[in-house]
């Protein structure tokens, strides 16, 4: 007897996402109009430029292009509707308030991260639902709807909240295509991907899912495994440079800028951010920061390590090798693990699940709950 067996899912999502919104809506006017994350400027400052410099060439080219590009379409239509309404009399109106009252265009920012976040939570609960059981997507989405990593990066105009919706799109669509193996899946997860890497490169590694699993559904068939993982290849190239179109144009400068700025995490971190404890340190700082959760997240990845389950395989084929990465670096701060919260929350939910299914009486199973 399963413990959400008499739980209707799409009942009950409304109220998770409620609650995913209202704790990332709480709170997205701190600060203002002073700002206390330096990474805000830089990306509010780089989407207003393109239109200032009417051109879409980056001038900052640490970051992929993608989410500055979609903050760039959000503030045209905040300028269409406040030129509608008489609150801005031009473009070099629009364009002054950047300096004079900024106030709006910061809360503009941080509600789009605040609905990207919270439409996050949807696709983790339609991920779960699909692929693995209405338990797990309840689970899995509640515990992304109240983690503080991922709420208090929901709360800033950050590449983040943006990051984690693309992976776990990208996830759900790989998934989907393991299921149902067609060139339109393999391609449609393959642009995806390539978008994923487009928000921010350190969603690197969902390129080892996409062609885990043409090797799952191809092994016993060399000409289509060729086939499909060339497809791949090529369909999450062409997204990442669709999402970041100057890749193709300065090369060399987007190369050289990307290169150094990973260089530097990785040798001599940033200040206030730096460990002693490489591999150690997002372990550490997921139990600091979301502390049950975060032994949840860290028992789900360990349970399902040696899992046969291919589902199961996928996720952690993403999370294990982004684990080893960032967890090299000398720079320490858990947003890099953003990318694979998703695969976190599922393996999780999986984990708790099955505890849950594991434990016969139904009071027992309220009871471990409310401990946790």
């Amino acid at each position: 007897m399963q413990f959400f067996s008499k739980i209707s899912p799409h009942k009950y999502i409304f109220a998770i996402l409620g609650l995913a919104f209202a704790l990332r809506f709480v709170g997205i006017w701190y600060g203002l109009p002073s700002l206390y994350n330096s990474d805000e400027p830089t990306i509010v400052s780089q989407a207003l430029s393109f239109g200032t410099r009417k051109s879409l060439e980056p001038t900052f080219l640490q970051y992929p292009t993608l989410y500055f590009y979609f903050l760039f379409f959000i503030y045209g239509i905040y300028f269409g509707i406040g030129f509608v309404l008489g609150i801005f009399n031009s473009i070099l109106d629009f364009g002054a308030s950047f300096f004079l009252d900024p106030g709006g265009l910061f809360l503009v920012g941080r509600f789009l991260s605040v609905v990207l976040g919270t439409f996050s939570v949807w696709v983790i609960f339609r991920l779960g639902q699909r692929f693995f059981s209405k338990n797990v997507a309840l689970i899995s989405s509640l515990i992304l709807a109240v983690s503080f990593i991922h709420v208090s990066r929901s709360h800033w105009i950050l590449v983040e909240a943006g990051l984690g919706l693309m992976c776990a799109w990208a996830l759900y669509l790989i998934l989907k295509y393991y299921e149902k193996p067609t060139i339109k899946a393999n391609v449609f997860a393959g642009l995806v991907c390539g978008l994923a890497i487009s928000t921010k490169y350190n969603a690197g590694f969902i390129l080892i899912p996409l062609l885990l699993s043409s090797i799952f559904i191809y092994k016993k068939n060399v000409p289509k495994l060729f086939k499909n993982l060339c497809l791949s290849v090529v369909t999450l190239v062409s997204g990442f440079l669709l999402g970041s179109p100057y890749w193709i144009f300065s090369f060399s400068s987007f190369f050289d800028s990307t290169f150094k700025y990973t260089f530097s995490h990785v040798t001599h971190g940033v200040v206030g951010h730096i460990t002693d404890m490489p591999f150690v340190w997002p372990f550490w700082e997921l139990v600091a920061n979301d502390w049950t959760l975060g032994f949840l997240l860290i028992a789900g990845f360990v349970y399902v390590l040696f899992t046969k389950e291919k589902k199961q395989i996928l996720l952690v084929s993403f999370a294990l090798p982004t684990f080893l990465y960032v967890g090299s670096w000398s720079s320490a701060d858990v947003h890099y693990l953003i990318p694979i919260f998703p695969a976190l929350v599922l393996l999780a939910a999986v984990f708790l699940n099955d505890i849950l299914r594991s434990i016969r009486n139904r009071n027992l199973k309220i009871l471990f709950v409310i401990l946790l």
